[in-house]
Parts: C-alpha cells; sequence; structure tokens
C-alpha cells in the first residue's frame, strides 16, 4: 500500500503493461513547511489492477501532478 494523501505530488517515470496489470514507476514529494519546495519522499514500483490497470494507461510519464482519488480505487 502506498502511503500517499489526496493532492500528494507525484511524478510517474514510467508505465509497463504486464497483461493483466501495470508496473508503475513513481516517485513522490512533500512540500517543506520551512522552505516552502518540494521535497523527494519515496520512490515505488507500483502494481495497478483493475480500474487502476486500465486509468495507468492514461498516466503522463515524468510530468509532476497532484495525485487524486481516481487512482487511489485500491482502498
Amino acid at each position: 500500500m502506498l502511503n500517499i494523501e489526496k493532492g500528494q505530488r507525484v511524478t510517474v517515470w514510467s508505465v509497463e503493461d504486464k497483461g493483466n496489470y501495470s508496473l508503475v514507476q513513481m516517485s513522490s514529494s512533500r512540500k517543506d513547511k520551512t522552505t516552502n519546495e518540494y521535497k523527494n519522499s519515496g520512490w515505488s514500483f507500483v502494481k495497478f489492477v483493475g480500474e487502476a490497470h486500465k486509468k495507468a494507461k492514461s498516466l503522463n510519464t515524468q510530468a509532476t501532478s497532484p495525485l487524486g482519488p481516481v487512482y487511489r480505487d485500491w482502498e
């Protein structure tokens, strides 16, 4: 399980379609309250299955954006 909150910024580096699931390489970042800059807070290889697998095909790679609840359907 990923510890990503609604609206947290993520960068998707790659999406590999493995047939029944997608393997997504992503990093997350959090805003540093003292500097107001975004700092990398984690790197993950995440399996997207079911509806998330279908939606993973539309993810923009190397674009940093807030992660919305549409990609958190596994919870």
